[in-house]
């Protein structure tokens, strides 16, 4: 009789474990030839393509997708600014490529004029340039409107520039003696949260740009009433200067690029890592120095003796320095006493019974502190465009005092 599709399945063998098994051991095996073959069809396919757009697994956390460059800065500029200028205050390497940008880039006396007019006939009017140099040099000695001469002028320019990305000035018609100065501005005050339209124009990170990108204006925070003229046209908390009257300066890295950003921010992570490192170094060697061990008592307190000695010790201290202790003061000694915490050299600190100290140890990463160092100081040589001096045996700190630049460069940022 035949039986129904319906029903076969009640009918059909029982499967053992033994067979589960086996089909569950195909099933993975199937699977893994499957994906093994997936795998090396895309290995030869990376053969034949470029290898910086692969993502392999070990790639994951390397992004394949990229924001436009002012998104970024609208986000990103003022971190990036504010890092900038502490290294320029506190880390002596970016001090250290501030002065070698100012010694190369401007020398000991600036950008100077040299005027070449001729007569005529083809030769020097060297009466002539003397004058127009000796006005210019006149000129230079106010050239800001807040009194900071022209060779000021210069090297708070350039130092602006690889601190905040951007240069950013007004033209003061009118100002000074020979009737033109000019006023320095902080980068800051261009409001880089601004984004809004103004009569047919877009405003982008303080910047007011015509649909082909030119500026036509800036707007400025107004701090307080009073910092700019009243010709001006003030809108809420900002003050709107045309493009004519202020210069913005910065080096465009990318195509349709509206605000510049720190030259220091290349390798900045390196150096605060650095800095980092060599802080916690510097501590823990000087702990390790000074800390000779523990005593473990049941109550926690310093054996018998500790105590009275560091009594007898600001006691003794207190009378070479013609002070006279009060009872009230002895007491306040005693106690402070008891706990004996401080870390000095040849240091016995004191543990409760029962306590045990667990020293923290780690064997990775495996680093060693000179090569640390100079891996570092290396890569930010580097995104100075600076080659970093060969290995010398005590150079282990140098490689950036001994970097040497292309002249050329230099003479490009002039």
């Amino acid at each position: 009789m035949k039986i129904p599709a319906l029903f076969s399945g009640l009918f059909a063998p029982r499967e053992s474990a033994a067979d589960r098994a086996a089909w569950i051991d195909t099933l993975v095996c199937g699977a893994a030839e499957r994906v093994q073959d997936r795998y090396l069809a895309d290995l030869r396919s990376a053969a034949r393509s470029f290898e910086a757009a692969e993502t392999p697994a070990w790639t994951e956390s390397w992004p394949t997708h990229t924001a436009n460059i002012n998104d970024d800065l609208s986000r990103q500029l003022t971190t990036m600014r504010s890092r900038a200028r502490g290294l320029a205050r506190n880390n002596e390497w970016a001090i250290s490529y501030l002065i070698q940008l100012d010694d190369n880039v401007l020398g000991e006396n600036g950008i100077q004029l040299q005027m070449r007019l001729a007569r005529r006939d083809g030769t020097p009017d060297d009466a002539t340039n003397d004058r127009v140099e000796e006005a210019w040099h006149e000129w230079g000695d106010r050239a800001d409107v807040s009194g900071l001469c022209w060779r000021e002028v210069e090297s708070l320019a350039l130092a602006g520039l690889a601190q905040d990305g951007e240069l950013l000035y007004r033209l003061r018609p009118g100002a000074g003696a020979y009737g033109f100065q000019i006023q320095l501005l902080d980068p800051a005050l261009l409001d880089v949260d601004l984004r809004r339209d103004w009569g047919g124009n877009r405003v982008r990170m303080g910047v007011e740009i015509t649909d082909d990108g030119l500026p036509v204006a800036y707007w400025l925070k107004m701090s307080r009433s009073g910092d700019l003229p009243s010709d001006l046209i003030t809108v809420g908390r900002h003050v709107r200067v045309p493009a004519d009257q202020v210069r913005h300066y910065f080096l465009a890295r990318e195509i349709g690029q509206i605000r510049g950003y720190p030259w220091l921010a290349a390798g900045a992570r390196r150096l605060w890592l650095l800095h980092d490192f060599e802080e916690s170094a510097a501590v823990a060697s000087s702990n390790a120095a000074k800390r000779q061990g523990f005593f473990i008592t049941k109550d926690g307190e310093p054996p018998t003796g500790f105590a009275d000695t560091i009594v007898s010790s600001a006691l003794d201290a207190a009378k070479a320095a013609g002070k006279v202790l009060t009872p009230d003061e002895i007491q306040a000694i005693s106690a402070a006493a008891q706990k004996y915490v401080t870390t000095l050299p040849g240091q016995f600190d004191s543990l409760p019974m029962g306590t045990e100290f667990q020293k923290f140890e780690t064997n990775w990463p495996n680093i060693e502190a000179e090569g640390y160092v100079k891996g570092h100081i290396r890569g930010w040589a580097a995104a100075r465009g600076a080659r970093a001096a060969r290995d010398r045996p005590e150079s282990e700190r140098s490689s950036l005092r001994s970097a040497t630049t292309d002249r050329s460069r230099w003479r490009g940022l002039a």
